[in-house]
């Protein structure tokens, strides 16, 4: 069974002769006319785009975050000074005499 039709008024004449069909719509009047076609491509680069302003926002968030902290002279975490990454930590005081 087919989706019923309706019409609304043309965004270009203004006459309520602009019918919506499933695959497009159309005025009868003016002749005007909207694909539903979906775009693969544009919808990569929409997610795409958004992808990178949620990074840029993430970033700058996590750089206004710093900064408050810095103000209020908490430290910010980081890689220990003088930790020699090469050598294993020991577990237990038995390990370090042995």
């Amino acid at each position: 069974m087919a989706k019923p039709t309706y019409l609304t008024p043309c965004p270009r004449c203004g006459t309520k002769a602009f019918e919506h069909l499933s695959s497009h719509s159309h005025c009868v009047e003016c002749l005007y006319f909207e694909d539903r076609y979906y775009d693969h491509d544009s919808a990569l680069i929409n997610a795409l785009k958004a992808e990178k302003y949620l990074i840029q926002l993430s970033a700058k968030n996590s750089r206004k975050e710093n900064l408050l902290l810095k103000e209020k002279n908490i430290s910010v975490p980081g890689p220990v000074e003088g930790l020699d990454e090469s050598q294993p930590i020991p577990i237990n005081p038995e390990q370090e005499a042995s």
